[in-house]
């Protein structure tokens, strides 16, 4: 007599469903195509406001455009705001509050980055934040 086999699968990290991070701390986030890493910075960046830019392979490397930069707010329920890296990899988020936000960037065929900013009026002026697209696997 055959015996069915049933196999379980266990995934490593959160799943994407519709294009978007079903649970865990990305949850509501979107997904590159594919998804194949997410590179999460070990401390928050402190700035005035959300601007900066993103390159590709390092941080002399070609301007990324059109790379998804999204934020939103850790305190309460603020949704996920997003912007897009113009020609030059800039982007910018307008008159942001003080406080903490996480964020994700993501682009298409490349490793995603993920981590926290803190908005603060005490930060250095001129402190922009910088993002390092890596090719993905």
């Amino acid at each position: 007599m055959l015996r069915p086999i049933i196999l379980l699968l266990a995934c490593s990290g959160p799943i994407c469903v519709d294009g978007h991070f079903a649970s865990g701390d990305l949850r509501g986030f979107s997904c590159a195509k594919p998804e194949t890493e997410v590179i999460t910075l070990d401390r928050e960046v402190a700035v005035r406001e959300i601007r900066g830019r993103a390159h590709k392979l390092d941080e002399s490397g070609p301007p990324a455009a059109e790379v998804l930069v999204e934020i939103r707010p850790l305190e309460g329920r603020g949704e996920i705001l997003t912007a897009r890296t113009d020609d030059r990899g800039r982007f910018k988020f307008k008159h942001m509050p003080p406080g903490r936000y996480q964020f994700k960037a993501t682009l298409d065929g490349f490793k995603s980055v993920a981590g926290g900013i803190v908005v603060s009026s005490t930060a250095d002026k001129g402190s922009d934040i910088s993002l390092v697209m890596y090719l993905g696997r």
